[in-house]
């Protein structure tokens, strides 16, 4: 009998103890997911403690995707699993709103008109569709021309200014090409990491109409971006082939002492600084990307968008979530880190760019300078056309024309035909 008791007294302690096991936290659970990498991750890890702090009513778990994160979230959304908040790919930001994968944040941004007031006008811009906000810029960056300091000094040469042309940062690539006796590159003057699409704006193009419904790819200022990406390898001579460049990397030649100047873009400070720790010691120093003669300085902002995931449980704590990781102290991170420039003109970002020590003075500056000429990054896409569809007829031609000498008027016909046919009405 008391045996019978013991095991009784055992089994409904045992149950109590499983149920309170079992129990529920009350917290609300946000998921939000960004681009794996060591040192961001920790930074976010911790932000997302903060907002812990601020909403204790909240839990955050935050899941960093490795490898192929365009994919990895495309596969979530389709089984449903995908997370509160998230950064979508730029160049489906369109397609994601048509879709109706992402939420409209403008009624959340109507309570609090100041948020995006404090941005570029060219940031808001890049998020804005059809008088409406699907997403908010957690980071951005701009084109630059680098230049290697040690390597001018060597050559006792003048270092590029912000009034230097195209054309002039040419003839000096030349003077600065080295090649030994059998015509074997030692040194490059320039390695080209800039845009088909960013030197087609700079010789005054506009890539498509206002409405979207048709691509000017086929107008003469992309035919001379496109002709400069191969005419400074194939002709100047200046900078390595398309197969030298992909097997050792663009920036990092440049990194390694190999090419005196370097047309890239301001994030990838962030790989002089933490991906190649030989790079910590690289004197360089930047000017802003220059502009062909008769052209106009404008440079694409790309960046990272943060944005709602439509199918949310609890939208609004998930846009205070997106919110709070583009506030001014997420943003210096970045900016310390390398891999951002200030999203808001005025305030602490900028300031913090400006006056301290993770940026030379001169590349602060002409960042800054930069940053006055900023046009939004969707204007590279149209509403109207896949991504993915643009991307294959624009590539496949594209390496036509750079592998295999396709004539370029042809190219650009081709290209012009396909992305017609890929429309949508």
């Amino acid at each position: 009998m008391k045996r019978t008791m013991l095991w009784t007294i055992c089994l409904l302690l045992s149950a109590l103890l499983l149920g309170c096991g079992q129990q529920k936290s009350d917290k609300t659970e946000l998921r939000w997911s960004g681009y794996a990498f060591p040192a961001y991750d920790k930074f976010r890890y911790d932000e997302s403690a903060a907002f812990e702090k601020l909403h204790p009513e909240v839990r955050i778990k935050y899941e960093p995707i490795g490898g192929n994160f365009a994919g990895k979230i495309m596969t979530q959304l389709a089984a449903g699993t995908a997370p509160d908040v998230f950064f979508v790919p730029p160049n489906m930001y369109w397609d994601f709103i048509k879709r109706g994968i992402l939420m409209d944040m403008t009624p959340y941004l109507d309570k609090d008109r100041e948020f995006l007031k404090q941005y570029y006008p060219a940031l808001v811009a890049d998020v804005s569709y059809k008088g409406k906000i699907y997403g908010l810029v957690s980071n951005c960056s701009i084109p630059l021309l680098y230049y290697n300091k040690d390597i001018f000094d060597k050559m006792k040469m003048p270092y590029p200014t912000n009034d230097m042309t195209l054309e002039e940062m040419v003839e000096q690539a030349k003077k600065m090409t080295i090649r030994d006796p059998n015509g074997k590159a030692r040194q490059f003057g320039l390695i080209n990491g800039m845009s088909w699409q960013q030197l087609g704006i700079l010789y005054g193009g506009q890539l498509w109409s206002k409405e979207g419904s048709k691509c000017n790819i086929n107008s003469e200022p992309f035919k001379k971006g496109i002709r400069f990406t191969k005419d400074v390898y194939a002709t100047y001579k200046i900078a390595p082939y398309p197969q030298e460049s992909k097997d050792m990397g663009n920036r990092e030649q440049f990194i390694g002492g190999r090419a005196a100047m370097y047309l890239g873009s301001s994030w990838e400070i962030a790989t002089f600084k933490i991906q190649n720790r030989s790079a910590q010691n690289l004197n360089y120093g930047c000017v802003m990307a220059p502009v062909p003669k008769g052209g106009e300085r404008a440079y694409l902002a790309g960046g990272n968008i943060l944005g709602v995931n439509s199918k949310s449980k609890n939208k609004e704590l998930a846009f205070e979530l997106a919110k709070f990781m583009c506030q001014p102290e997420s943003i210096k991170f970045l900016i310390g880190m390398g891999d951002s420039v200030p999203v808001r003109p005025v305030g602490e970002e900028m300031e913090f760019l400006l006056n301290n020590s993770t940026h030379p003075k001169d590349v602060a500056e002409n960042i800054r300078k930069g940053m006055e000429y900023i046009i939004p990054h969707s204007s590279m896409y149209s509403s109207r056309v896949v991504p993915d569809q643009f991307d294959q007829a624009v590539g496949e031609e594209m390496d036509k024309y750079v592998l295999l000498n396709q004539d370029l008027d042809k190219t650009l016909k081709v290209m012009e035909s396909r992305i017609a046919g890929a429309m949508q009405k």
